[in-house]
């Protein structure tokens, strides 16, 4: 029984060292991943250099005007849901693409109880030249940490930032290009003048040029 007894502590600790092992190799390694890419990004000549790096290159602005008010359709389970539609007015301006934003669609917009606001945006651009190009966008609004009372109580701070990806589709082959791509947006909404305006970006990765 003795022998038994030893040989089952004996194993026990043998398993927790190899446990506590394994976890220390873990947490070295997951430690030195930061460190080790730290490193080889700072490696310009280095033969394994990051396939994945990129640039942000921008590609247009836009503005656009938003009705007044906008539709309030109260508290959902997932936060409250107003709706903000473009008005006429907005305009598109970049090397390659100018035009307007035309007065259809708009932001289905979700307030979380967090403050966070979840943008939902589909509207259409026209180009000066006379090409449609449908888009749809995703993203957040940083509302504030009492983002959602403040919106209740008319107390939101005038401008509110605003990040997004979007998506571009057309038909017009003079800007197919756009359908190649997923746009970076970096804005703000202007709650005074309820108007936003944003850059948007292409990326660019350095290894390929697309």
């Amino acid at each position: 029984m003795m022998t038994r007894g030893l040989l089952r502590r004996a194993t026990v600790s043998s398993i927790t060292s190899a446990v506590a092992l394994v976890s220390g190799a873990m947490s070295v390694a997951l430690i030195s991943l930061p460190a080790m890419a730290r490193d080889r990004d700072s490696n310009n000549n280095s033969n394994n250099a990051d396939r994945l790096a990129f640039d942000l290159v921008k590609i247009f602005s836009f503005s656009g005007s938003l009705v007044n008010p906008p539709e309030v359709i109260g508290i959902f389970p997932e936060g409250l849901r107003a709706n903000f539609y473009f008005a006429p007015g907005g305009i598109i301006t970049g090397s390659n693409l100018n035009g307007k934003v035309n007065a259809v669609g708009g932001d289905w917009l979700t307030l979380r109880a967090d403050g966070v606001g979840l943008v939902d945006v589909r509207t259409t651009f026209q180009s000066n030249d006379g090409a449609v190009i449908s888009i749809d966008y995703t993203g957040r609004g940083e509302f504030g940490p009492n983002g959602l009372q403040d919106f209740l109580n008319g107390t939101l701070p005038r401008y509110i930032p605003l990040q997004s990806t979007i998506n571009f589709r057309t038909a017009d082959p003079r800007y197919a290009w756009l359908n190649r791509i997923k746009g970076i947006a970096v804005g703000e909404v202007d709650l005074a003048t309820l108007s936003v305006r944003y850059n948007v970006y292409q990326i660019v990765l350095q290894d390929s040029g697309h």
